[in-house]
C-alpha cells in the first residue's frame, strides 16, 4: 500500500477551474527561478493531458519538446528510465499470435471508454490480469469483482501462458514497465514535480509518485474526487480521498471558466449526493446556461453549432450515429472522424478531378476502390463525359453511403471541415467540453446493477458528464428501465 507523501501539495480543481494554467504557471514561477525545463517534470494519467500541457509550455516558453524530457505519461516515463526500446514491448501482433496458441482472441488493446464485458475474452483475460498488479491485488480478487465471463480455469491458462510468452520472446507490457521501474527505475533529477488528473492514477502509480517525492523537493498533485470515474480500471479512488484528507497543503480553485449557473446549480444537486466528498465551492461564468429535457434525439435541432452527444455505454453509441446519417449530419466518434471513411474520401477526389485537379497515389487508390475499372495514369484519358459527373453517378458506394453523402450535401454540411458534432461515451469525453451537451442517461444491465450496489461512482460519472455543457445542458429522457436517476435536475 502506498504511504502518505509528506512533501505533496494538493490542488483541488472543480469542471473548467483551470488547472492546467495554474500547472504552467508553477512551471513559469521555478523557470525564472532558473530552474532547468529538464529539471521539471510533467505527469498524468493520458497521453492527451501530457501532450496538450507540453505544447501549451512550448507556446507560452518558447521551448521546444525536447527541452521538456519529462513530460511524460507514468508509462512513457518508465519506457525512458529503464531504457527500453520499442521492440522490446508487447504490440497487437504478438497478442495476436499469442491469441493463435491458446485459441482464444487477442488484440491487446482496451479503450479506457470500453467495460470489461465490452472486450473479448482473450482481452478481458490481459484486462484482468493486468488490473490485479495495477491495483496491487490478488488476482482471484480482481477476477472476482470484475464478474467476467471468463472462468477461474481459462484466466489461470492464459495468464500462465502469456507470462510464458513474454519470457520465450523476451518482451514486456505496458504494466511491466510501471512494476519494473517501481523496482529497479532510475528516478531522473528533478527540482519540480507535477503530476496532473490524480484522482485516475492506480496504485502502482500511486507507488511510484511516492519513490519520485523522496529525491524531488517539490511535488504537486492536481485532481478532483468528484472527477474520479475510472475505478473499474484501476484508479485508486479512496487513496486519492484519503490524501486529500490528511494533507494539510490543499488549495482549492474557485473560479470556473466553463461551466455556466443553471450548469453548476443541477451538477451541484447531484454531487452532493455523495456524503464523503470534500466540499469545493468555486464560481461559474457568468453565462446563465440552459438545461432542459426532451424526448428524444429527434426533438432536437442539431443542424447549427457544434454538439458533444454523450452515452453511459459504447454500445449505444450506434443508436445515435444511425439517427445523425439519416439527417446528413457528419460526425466524429470513437472509431474516428467521418472524413476518413472510404466513401467520403473517395468523393472528395472524384470532386478534385472534376475541378481540374491532378490526384495524388492516395487519392487515386479511394477513387480507384469505387470504379470498375481503374483510372488512367494520364488523368487527361478520363473520359470527358465521365468527368462532368458528380460523384454519387460514378462512385459505386453501397446505397446508405451514398444517400448518407447526398443528404449532408443538401444540409449544407461539409465534409472537409472538421464535423460540428461528437458522439462520445462518458468516459471517452474525460476532459473534453462543448458548448451544447446532449446526455443519455440510459445505461446497460450490468452498469444499472454496479449503479445500484455503488451509487457514489455512477453519480460521479454523471456528473462528469453533465459539467463538460459552456452553455447549454440538453437530457434526454430514459427509453429504458436502465437509466441514472437525476431526479428533479
Amino acid at each position: 500500500m502506498a504511504q502518505h507523501i509528506k512533501n505533496l501539495e494538493l490542488i483541488l480543481g472543480p469542471p473548467g477551474t483551470g488547472k492546467t494554467t495554474t500547472l504552467l504557471n508553477l512551471v513559469d514561477e521555478h523557470l525564472q527561478r532558473g530552474v532547468q525545463p529538464g529539471g521539471i517534470g510533467f505527469i498524468s494519467f493520458t497521453k492527451r493531458a501530457v501532450e496538450e500541457a507540453a505544447g501549451r509550455a512550448m507556446e507560452r516558453f518558447k521551448l521546444s519538446r525536447r527541452q521538456l524530457p519529462f513530460f511524460r505519461t507514468f508509462h512513457s516515463l518508465a519506457f525512458l528510465q529503464l531504457g527500453l526500446r520499442a521492440s522490446e514491448v508487447m504490440q497487437g501482433s504478438h497478442y495476436r499470435d499469442l491469441g493463435k496458441e491458446v485459441g482464444m482472441s487477442m488484440s491487446g488493446y482496451a479503450r479506457h471508454d470500453l467495460m470489461t464485458y465490452e472486450l473479448s475474452l482473450g482481452d478481458q483475460i490481459i484486462f484482468i490480469e493486468s488490473l490485479a498488479r495495477l491495483t496491487c491485488r490478488e488476482l482471484r480478487d480482481v477476477w472476482e469483482d470484475q464478474r467476467s465471463d471468463v472462468t477461474w480455469l481459462e484466466l489461470n491458462y492464459v495468464v500462465s501462458a502469456i507470462k510464458q510468452f513474454k519470457v520465450a520472446h523476451l518482451l514486456t507490457d505496458y504494466t511491466d514497465m510501471l512494476t519494473r521501474y517501481h523496482a529497479e527505475g532510475v528516478t531522473p533529477n528533478l527540482d519540480l514535480l507535477i503530476v496532473d488528473e490524480t484522482q485516475d492514477l492506480c496504485m502502482m502509480q500511486w507507488k511510484i509518485l511516492e519513490r519520485l517525492s523522496q529525491t524531488t523537493p517539490r511535488v504537486v498533485a492536481a485532481g478532483d474526487d468528484d472527477q474520479a470515474i475510472f475505478r473499474w480500471s484501476g484508479a485508486a479512488v479512496d487513496h486519492f480521498a484519503n490524501q486529500v484528507k490528511i494533507n494539510n497543503k490543499v488549495s482549492i480553485l474557485g473560479q470556473s471558466y466553463r461551466v455556466p449557473i443553471t450548469v453548476q446549480r443541477a451538477s451541484n444537486d447531484l454531487i452532493k449526493r455523495i456524503k464523503t466528498r470534500r466540499e469545493k465551492p468555486y464560481k461559474p461564468t457568468a453565462e446563465v446556461g440552459v438545461v432542459e429535457w426532451v424526448r428524444s434525439l429527434e426533438d432536437l435541432d442539431l443542424s447549427t453549432g457544434q454538439w458533444l452527444i454523450l452515452v453511459r455505454n459504447n454500445y449505444l453509441i450506434k443508436p445515435v450515429t444511425d439517427h445523425l446519417r439519416l439527417c446528413g449530419f457528419p460526425y466524429k466518434d470513437p472509431r474516428g472522424d467521418i472524413r476518413q471513411e472510404p466513401g467520403v474520401r473517395a468523393a472528395l477526389a472524384w470532386e478534385r478531378l472534376r475541378a481540374g485537379h491532378d490526384l495524388d497515389k492516395t487519392e487515386r487508390f479511394w477513387v480507384n476502390k469505387f470504379l470498375p475499372k481503374n483510372l488512367p495514369a494520364n488523368l487527361e484519358n478520363v473520359n470527358p463525359d465521365k468527368k462532368k459527373l458528380p460523384w454519387y453517378e460514378v462512385l459505386n458506394l453501397p446505397t446508405e453511403e451514398r444517400e448518407y453523402y447526398k443528404a449532408a450535401r443538401r444540409a449544407g454540411e461539409s465534409f472537409v471541415k472538421p464535423p460540428r458534432l461528437t458522439v462520445s461515451t462518458i468516459h471517452g469525453a474525460k476532459g473534453g467540453e462543448c458548448d451544447q451537451v446532449v446526455l443519455f442517461l440510459d445505461m446497460s444491465a450490468r452498469s444499472y446493477e454496479g449503479y445500484q450496489q455503488n451509487p457514489d461512482d455512477e453519480t460521479r460519472v454523471f456528473y462528469v458528464a453533465i459539467t463538460r455543457a459552456r452553455k447549454r445542458l440538453v437530457l434526454v429522457m430514459p427509453q429504458t428501465n436502465n437509466f441514472f436517476n437525476l431526479g428533479g435536475i
